[in-house]
């Protein structure tokens, strides 16, 4: 199980995209049997937040999701 706030996931992807490691980082998070992402919809997001998100849920859903954003 992997668990994260929002907040402490935006860091982990913000992180990783200084080091050229996203893929990496999103890769350990999806080898996880439940990820779980605590803290959504009480507080406004900024956009590393919403990409971090984004990044984990399309990684571990599988298929590619889709959006009208560019990340």
């Amino acid at each position: 199980m992997a668990w994260f706030s929002l907040a402490i996931l935006a860091a982990a992807i913000g992180k990783s995209k200084v080091d050229g490691s996203t893929a990496h980082t999103v890769s350990r998070i999806r080898q996880a049997d439940l990820i779980a992402i605590d803290d959504i919809g009480q507080l406004t997001i900024g956009e590393d937040a919403a990409e971090a998100f984004y990044r984990v849920v399309d990684a571990a859903c599988g298929s590619p999701l889709a959006t009208g954003m560019e990340f």
